[in-house]
């Protein structure tokens, strides 16, 4: 005798998920032995150059304080410090220059989109050649968060830092 299952979502197709599978967020059920894939980076349009530049700044902090922590610092005070000399508009200005030869034509057109969106909000310390140059870096490495693509921004991040890296050996 065959042995039926209890799970819905098995009988029908649908993936099971922890929340039960059975919202409209997971569209269409699937076919037996097909999974759910993230859309395409051409499935769903990119947010704001705002909201890009907001996700990658947010990726690039946790990169370096994870960068720092692998380090072994582990004063909040010197992480905090050292830090910063990766974070400020200032600094991703720097990473900024140092990605753009290896941007593709895409990776450039949303940098050159953000670096032309209108800013209200800039800090009074940081010109505005820097203040639009560190933008255009976030939204880079935002929008590479945004598609999923976590192994290129990496890479990205990391040449982004390595000059900086290299500058702190020499200082100590």
């Amino acid at each position: 005798m065959e042995e039926k299952s209890t799970d819905k979502n098995v009988n029908t197709g649908q993936q099971a998920c922890a929340c039960g599978g059975e919202s409209a967020a997971h569209g269409a059920p699937l076919s037996h032995g097909e999974t759910r894939q993230p859309p395409a980076p051409s499935a769903a349009p990119l947010p704001s150059s705002a909201a890009l530049a907001y996700l990658g700044d947010a990726r690039h902090s946790l990169f370096v304080r994870d960068m720092l922590v692998r380090r072994g610092i582990s004063h909040a005070k010197e992480l905090n410090a050292l830090a910063l000399s990766y974070i400020t508009a200032p600094a991703q200005a720097s990473a900024a220059e140092r990605i753009m030869g290896h941007l593709t034509e895409e990776e450039r057109a949303v940098y050159r989109r953000a670096v032309n969106t209108p800013h209200i909000n800039r800090p009074k310390n940081v010109s505005g050649a820097q203040y639009r140059a560190a933008t255009g870096f976030e939204a880079v490495i935002g929008m590479l968060t945004f598609v999923g693509d976590e192994e290129r921004a990496t890479e990205l991040l990391r040449i982004s830092c390595a000059a900086t890296e290299d500058k702190k050996d020499k200082e100590i």
